[in-house]
């Protein structure tokens, strides 16, 4: 799956900047906000 792809993505350079695991809404919030910004290139798939 895309989304899976980009959020492998997401989990790399989230670790990179939280080396501490993240709240479970912490982590939506930025992937609510990572798909906002590449929502575009998902749907076009």
């Amino acid at each position: 799956m895309e989304i899976t792809f980009f959020a492998n993505i997401l989990n790399d350079q989230t670790n990179k900047k939280y080396p501490k695991p993240m709240l479970a809404d912490e982590c939506m919030r930025i992937l609510f906000e990572f798909s906002e910004q590449f929502g575009h290139l998902i749907s076009h798939k």
